[in-house]
C-alpha cells in the first residue's frame, strides 16, 4: 500500500467539500440561535431596580385618584410603605418603571414623584 491507496483526510482542508459546509452552516445555525436565546434570557432576568419614592398631589385632588395609583403600585410589585396625612400622598417602594408609569397616568393631576432620601441640614 502506497501513499495513493492510503485514505486521507484532505477533504477536511477544502473548504468547498459539501460536508465541511454542512458543518459551517450548522455550527452558523447553532450561534444564531444561541445569540437569540441569550438575548431572550437577559430580557427575562432584567430587573427594574426597587427605589423608595414619595408621591404627592394637589390637595384637591380626588381620593380615587390617589388610591388608583396605590393599587397600580402593589399590582406591579410595590407596596406602599407610609400614607401620609398632612399632605395627600404616601411613600413607596417599587421598580422606578412603575413611578414613571404613575406620573404619566396621573400628570392631568399634577403627580408630584421624587426618590425618597435623606435630607441634612448643614451649619
Amino acid at each position: 500500500m502506497g501513499s495513493a491507496d492510503t485514505p486521507t483526510s484532505n477533504h477536511l482542508l477544502n473548504r468547498t467539500h459539501p460536508n465541511n459546509l454542512l458543518a459551517a452552516a450548522a455550527i452558523m445555525r447553532l450561534i444564531a440561535f444561541l445569540v437569540a436565546a441569550l438575548t431572550i434570557v437577559s430580557g427575562a432576568f432584567a430587573v427594574d431596580v426597587q427605589k423608595s419614592f414619595i408621591v404627592s398631589y394637589d390637595h384637591d385632588t380626588p381620593d380615587s385618584v390617589v388610591n388608583e395609583a396605590k393599587d397600580r403600585i402593589v399590582a406591579a410589585g410595590g407596596y406602599i410603605t407610609h400614607e401620609y396625612q398632612l399632605i395627600k400622598g404616601f411613600a413607596a417602594t417599587a421598580g422606578e418603571k412603575t413611578f414613571e408609569t404613575v406620573q404619566a397616568m396621573f400628570s392631568k393631576y399634577n403627580a408630584q414623584v421624587e426618590e425618597d432620601q435623606v435630607v441634612s441640614i448643614n451649619s
